[in-house]
Formats: structure tokens, C-alpha cells, sequence
């Protein structure tokens, strides 16, 4: 942890009879040094009451969207600060490092997940930048249902943490043990202190990262390009972001929308790329280079479209190799290169690595299937400079991403 303060979390608990366990949950998040408050649905003020979650708290408690308490429902912390001035929901949506669900049913999922707002809880979650994790509490059949598997892959898809719910004896099951226990108190305060760690890994630290191809002029309508939709550093920019990072997205052409809550500065062509990345890594602690930028442009492209009947011969010169310009101009900041190869991957990545002086090269071998543009999934090497290689195997570049920021964590930490 890096913050200065007690870590904060937002509880909400829906209507599963495993609400039960909050009380000990609030307790054991407590007993580790975290500032809790709650969120309840109405049905799960039927299993357990809302006294008793304050009082373990010593936070208010909310259920009710319209609460006529006003700022007073609002956690101790936001007391007298401009956030306690906003709308309930919103307020509740950015006064916590993480919100935790727990337990939380199918029914709560669903609405997450496809963005149905009717009650403080899920109006909440709709409204919050702020990680969310959900511990699902619920009966086997549920859990194992395939809308519930639909839309435990939408949460996920979208970042959000879904702990897998234990398997044992539960209330009802006439069945025998499955999976879709609660877990017990300590265990799921424990995994919810992890969650929370990885998201302030990189708090305070500015991190770079530009994403997708560059466009060289021919004309006044035609650009040499190339296949990069730039996905990869888009989930690598919305990762840094989740970890506490304050991030900027130098973007060339994007055929994805950049993430929410990074700062996007465009840059379509290799030139325009090279300022944007050399000035916006001044005082960054991570720079990540992962657009695929053209390595020539056009010496004399056209101010006007050039006819079809014309067929110029377009004379090329090379681009700015703007990796090795990072090396000096960046040289304070952990630096990441991608090698996107079609064959001899390995080799060629270690001799870029070497090359470039960077401290991460991802080698993306694009002959392998499922790998390198246009797709969803990526299969890369990362090597460093101690000599060690660690290999994914075919991963949603989503997961990628993480795997990379992981690894980026530890290299640096290390250091």
C-alpha cells in the first residue's frame, strides 16, 4: 500500500442469506486496518439488520437511494467535502478505493452487468470509476446457470474481480456439497487486502502508453498504414489505470475506444508519435511503446489526390526509431518495447533488447495463431534483462495486459 491513510472500501451487501457473515466480514476488513461503510439492498436488510453493520462499521449505513439523512448518510470521511455536496449514489461511487460485493446474488450480477440501475447498490456501482470485486453467494444451479456464467464473464471482460465462491454444504441444498458457498470471513477479507494492494500498486506513478498504428501521408486522401487496431495498448493503458497509475495514451490510428479515466493524446503519424512520446514521458516512471509505427514514410507525399491513371513511384525514407530515442530522453523511466516477428521471434527479440536498452521487450510472434493483430487474444514472450524469459500462453490480450503490468510490478520492485 502507498497511501497515506486507512484504505477505505464500500461494502454492499444484496439479499443472499449469507448476508449473515457481514458483520464478521466488516470486522476482519477492520481488524486489517481498512475504513468500511455499507450499502444494503432491501432484501438483505431481511437477513441481517442495518444496527448492526453500522455499529461494526461505525458508519452509516445506506439502503434507501432517497435517504433523508442526507450528507449525514454519507461515511465519516466525505463529512464537509465537496464530494458530500453531489447526489447520494454518486457521492458513494467515488468515496472508496475499492467496493466490494459481498455476498452477491445472480440477481445483483445481472444488473451489474448489463447496467440495470434500480436500487443504491446498483446505482452505485453503475455510477463508480472504482474497482469492483464480487464474492457471489448463491445455490449451485444458480451459480452454474448459463445466464449466470454469461454474465460472470461480462464483469470479468469488463475488469471488474469475481472470486470464485467455495464449494461445501449450504443452505437448502438438498443435494449434496457444490460450488457457490460464501467463503469464510478471514479468507475472503484476505483475497479482498490482495485486490486492494494490486489496484494502489502503481499509485502516484505516471505511465505512457501509446497504441495503434501510424498513417504516412501519400496524398491528400491515402496514408501507408498498417494492421494495428491497438487493443494491446489499449488494455494496457486501462490496466495501468486500474492500479492507482495516472496514465496518458499517446494514440495513433485506434480501431477501439481508449479506456475511461486516461488522458489521450492523438498522434497519427510516426513523426507526430515521436514528439508526443518524448515530451509526454518527462517525469514518467513507465513508458510503454507498444503502437506499431511505420518504419518509412513517403519523402514527398502530394498535397492533392493523385489520379488513379497517374501510378506515382512513391520514393520512402525510414522514420525516426523512436524506442532508441526513449533511451536517452526517457532514460529515468522503466521502459517497455513490444517486437511484433513473423519469424527467428526470439532471436530477433533478444537482439532488439539488447539494442534498445529497454528494461521489457514483449516479443509478439505474429505467426503463431491467435496472435499479433486483429484479434482478441495474443500469445507473447517477455524478456528482460536478466536474462529471463517468461512465455504466456494464448490469452484474451485483456489478461495479457495484467501478465504485463505483473511482470513490470516485480521487475521494478526489484530494483
Amino acid at each position: 500500500m502507498t497511501l497515506d491513510r486507512e484504505p477505505r472500501i464500500l461494502l454492499g451487501v444484496t439479499g443472499s442469506i449469507a448476508a449473515f457473515k457481514s458483520p464478521d466480514l466488516v470486522r476482519e476488513l477492520r481488524d486489517r486496518g481498512t475504513d468500511v461503510a455499507v450499502v444494503m439492498t432491501e432484501a438483505a436488510a431481511k437477513f441481517v439488520g442495518p444496527v448492526t453493520l453500522e455499529t461494526m462499521s461505525g458508519n452509516p449505513v445506506g439502503i434507501d437511494l432517497f435517504d433523508p439523512r442526507g450528507a449525514a448518510a454519507l461515511p465519516h470521511w466525505l463529512a464537509g467535502t465537496p464530494a458530500s455536496r453531489q447526489p447520494y449514489h454518486l457521492a458513494l461511487a467515488e468515496c472508496a478505493d475499492l467496493i466490494v460485493v459481498a455476498p452477491a446474488t445472480a440477481s445483483t450480477m445481472a444488473k451489474a452487468a448489463h447496467g440495470i440501475a434500480d436500487n443504491l447498490l446498483t446505482t452505485t456501482l453503475l455510477g463508480t470509476t472504482r474497482p469492483i470485486a464480487f464474492a457471489p453467494a448463491m445455490n449451485t444451479k444458480m451459480w452454474t446457470h448459463p445466464a449466470t456464467v454469461a454474465n460472470v464473464r461480462i464483469l470479468k471482460e469488463r475488469r471488474h474481480h469475481v472470486i470464485e465462491p467455495d464449494t461445501g454444504k449450504m443452505a437448502w441444498d438438498t443435494e449434496g456439497e457444490g460450488a457457490g458457498r460464501f467463503p469464510e470471513p478471514a479468507d475472503l477479507a484476505a483475497e479482498v487486502w490482495r485486490i486492494l494492494g494490486t489496484h494502489r500498486q502503481l499509485e502516484g506513478v505516471k505511465v505512457v502508453v501509446s497504441a495503434g498504428g501510424t498513417e504516412e501521408p501519400v496524398d491528400a486522401v491515402r496514408v501507408l498504414t498498417n494492421r494495428s487496431s491497438g487493443k494491446m495498448g489499449a488494455e494496457l493503458a486501462e490496466e495501468a489505470r486500474s492500479r492507482g497509475a495516472e496514465v496518458v495514451l499517446v494514440a495513433g490510428g485506434m480501431r477501439v475506444p481508449p479506456p475511461a479515466g486516461v488522458r489521450v493524446v492523438g498522434a497519427k503519424t510516426a513523426a507526430a508519435m515521436r514528439d508526443a512520446m518524448i515530451e509526454e514521458s518527462k517525469g514518467a516512471g513507465i513508458v510503454v511503446m507498444a503502437a506499431a509505427v511505420a518504419d518509412w514514410r513517403p519523402v514527398d507525399p502530394s498535397p492533392r489526390k493523385v489520379k488513379k491513371a497517374e501510378r506515382p513511384a512513391i520514393e520512402l525514407e525510414s522514420t525516426d526509431d523512436i524506442l532508441l530515442l526513449l533511451k536517452k530522453a526517457a532514460k529515468d523511466s522503466f521502459r517497455v518495447g513490444f517486437a511484433l516477428e513473423t519469424e527467428d521471434a526470439l532471436e530477433n527479440g533478444r537482439t532488439k533488447l539488447r539494442q534498445k536498452g529497454v528494461d521489457l521487450l514483449v516479443v509478439n510472434d505474429a505467426s503463431q495463431p491467435g496472435a499479433g493483430f486483429e484479434v482478441d487474444t495474443n500469445r507473447v514472450t517477455l524478456l528482460s534483462r536478466d536474462d529471463r524469459e517468461v512465455a504466456l500462453p494464448l490469452l484474451p490480450k485483456r489478461e495479457v495486459a495484467a501478465r504485463i503490468i505483473d511482470r513490470i510490478v516485480e521487475l521494478r520492485d526489484g530494483d
